[in-house]
């Protein structure tokens, strides 16, 4: 079996392409750069050169494989149309790429984002579980599509551009939450926050879904190896409702026990996201902490269920957060990362 994968570079794509290796895959990764290869360096990848922006550099990327993963994608930019040109037109060339080059492929593989669906709508009235959140307020696949930021839109557009080959293409389309592991810069700051000896964190509670990166890796390949998820979209993520709180926690106990939780008001988060945006609009990068994030911060309920996906293809999640997290910690001091 042959599969390419996308965005092989990055923190999901190179563990998934070599989740796939594990299990006896051959893996093409699409690359802009063949002198950064970074995580793939020392893997047996065959590197194909190409920019899912530039429609003809497909070609050869997408011919003669089983299977694509498509997982490139930006996170966060100095302008929001770079999201879309991203998201959106980068996927639409990609998957019209595949049609037109490889049509008998058997499986395409969307990786979008739970941001593309959107919070879970607050039931309040229900009634609340031991963690505080009720089972209702977990959203299910059925539910409308509510992004809050740029990014979201982004992803939800890429997904129906996916979806206008529905019929012609077998499809899947997955929507993981935050993901953490060994390779990420994002939620890498609260490790060092930790470090430091502190960890802010909103001052009204929230609660998310948050996953280690192999437990996602393997419900990709898994969905991609089951016809049932043929044509479907799924969440895949720990079921495990977490609390920023007990994310902080979890963090202080591995990293650093005399760290503080601190709880910060929103107009300080705001505050933060306006200058931060300022500076990396002069260092032309993107912001770390910016308006388009913040209000996926602001929201209370970033939760799913992934009951179809246990149910279609059996995906279980192995890693629980206090390992992941230890993993994680780990990986960031034997890096260098964390001093």
């Amino acid at each position: 079996m042959k599969a390419l994968v996308t965005g092989g570079t990055g923190f999901l794509g190179s563990h998934l392409a070599e989740a796939l290796l594990k299990k006896d895959f051959s893996v093409k990764c699409l690359v802009r750069n063949p002198k950064k290869l970074k995580w793939l360096e020392k893997t047996s990848v065959e590197i194909v050169c190409g920019d899912c922006s530039d429609k003809k550099s497909l070609a050869s990327a997408v011919e003669k494989v089983d299977y694509v993963f498509h997982s490139a994608g930006l996170v966060r930019a100095v302008k929001s149309n770079e999201l879309y040109l991203t998201n959106v037109e980068g996927t639409k060339n990609l998957i019209e790429a595949v049609f037109e080059k490889n049509p008998n492929i058997k499986r395409f593989v969307h990786i979008s984002s739970q941001a593309a669906s959107g919070p879970a709508e607050d039931r309040s009235c229900s009634p609340r579980l031991q963690s505080g959140v009720s089972e209702a307020n977990r959203k299910t696949e059925d539910e409308p599509a509510n992004p809050v930021s740029d990014y979201g839109f982004s992803k939800l557009l890429g997904e129906l551009e996916v979806l206008k080959f529905k019929e012609k293409l077998p499809l899947t389309i997955l929507r993981p939450p935050s993901i953490y592991g060994p390779r990420d810069n994002d939620v890498f700051v609260f490790f060092d926050y930790a470090k430091k000896g502190f960890l802010p964190l909103p001052s009204d509670e929230k609660f998310i879904n948050i996953s280690y990166v192999s437990d996602i890796a393997d419900g990709i390949i898994s969905s991609a190896l089951n016809d049932t998820a043929k044509g479907q979209t799924y969440f895949i993520g720990d079921a495990q409702v977490f609390s920023w709180n007990d994310l902080c926690e979890v963090l202080k106990k591995t990293v650093n026990p005399k760290a503080r939780i601190i709880k910060i008001p929103h107009f300080i988060f705001w505050t933060s996201a306006f200058f931060s945006e300022i500076i990396a609009k002069i260092k032309n990068k993107p912001a770390l902490v910016s308006f388009d994030k913040l209000n996926e911060m602001k929201q209370k309920n970033w939760l799913f269920s992934s009951e179809k996906a246990k149910s279609d293809f059996g995906y279980s999640p192995k890693i629980s957060l206090e390992e992941g997290i230890k993993i994680t910690y780990n990986w960031y001091k034997k890096e260098g990362w964390l001093k």
